[in-house]
């Protein structure tokens, strides 16, 4: 029986990790922005072997920012680079003894206050993923802002699967959305066995965290948005604009630039131009 629990008598320790390829001024951005709302929150930018990575590195690695810095050893097949940036945000938090770690691509721009948040949609409702869906396109799970419990992760073999699949450097879903909540259900059925009679209702440390297993046994969830707990600050699809964030599905790239005016970073609209693969 897993004996995994999210703490409840503890505040958790939250990490985030930027994920990109290049696009140094969306990085920036989301630097600066976790500087000014989140300035206690651990950083890690992880990049998929860009030509930018030294850039990168001496960005990330600062006096103002002081983050992490990795780079994949070569640039990876499309949505595997994606992934290793999963990978090494969870190998980052085990490193760092660190409660949840975020995973966040570089254009979705964290502009407020979030990890306190975070961390009691965690403790409350104990599920090891937290993130959102997208009822315009009928994702059951979006990947550009996905939050995970790190033990979690790492006791189910979740994250060995993730370091495979890196390691080999072949695509494992068409979409790779439907991927990612496959592996968040196994997490879940990991920490949470599904069957009435395995519960944790003794556990001192945690009394009620179980408590999600008898709820969904009563009130089974939809398979198309099972397997985690909804992050309000996603909103409920891609094209939402949620107060506090930019997201390039719901905002321009004028809105982008009019954030690194405000912060007063040295970058033109043009910079903020997405070219595809980059």
């Amino acid at each position: 029986m897993s004996k995994i629990v999210i703490p409840i008598d503890r505040p958790l320790k939250v990490g985030i990790a930027i994920c990109t390829h290049a696009s140094i001024p969306y990085v920036h951005l989301g630097l600066e922005a976790l500087k000014r709302n989140e300035p206690e929150t651990p950083v890690l930018i992880h990049d998929d072997s860009s030509t930018k990575q030294l850039e990168l590195r001496l960005l990330a690695q600062s006096e103002r920012y002081g983050a992490s810095f990795v780079s994949t050893d070569f640039r990876k097949v499309p949505t595997i680079g994606d992934m290793s940036g999963f990978a090494e945000a969870l190998r980052w938090g085990e490193d760092n003894a660190l409660d949840v770690v975020v995973k966040c691509s570089r254009r979705f721009i964290l502009n407020r206050a979030w990890s306190t948040g975070l961390a009691e949609i965690f403790q409350n409702y104990q599920y090891a993923t937290v993130t959102g869906a997208c009822a315009w396109y009928g994702f059951g799970f979006r990947s550009e802002l996905v939050a995970m419990h790190v033990p979690s992760y790492i006791a189910s073999g979740v994250y060995a699967q993730m370091k495979e699949a890196v390691r080999i450097n072949q695509r494992v879903d068409p979409l790779p959305e439907a991927w990612y909540h496959r592996k968040a259900r196994e997490v879940h059925r990991f920490v949470h066995p599904l069957d009435v009679n395995v519960s944790h209702s003794d556990n001192a440390h945690h009394p009620d965290c179980d408590f999600v297993v008898r709820h969904e046994n009563s009130y089974p969830r939809s398979s198309s948005n099972d397997g985690y707990a909804h992050w309000p600050l996603m909103g409920l699809h891609r094209h939402q604009r949620v107060q506090g964030t930019v997201w390039h599905d719901s905002h321009a790239e004028g809105d982008y630039y009019l954030l690194a005016k405000e912060f007063g970073l040295p970058y033109e609209l043009s910079d903020f131009h997405h070219i595809q693969g980059e």
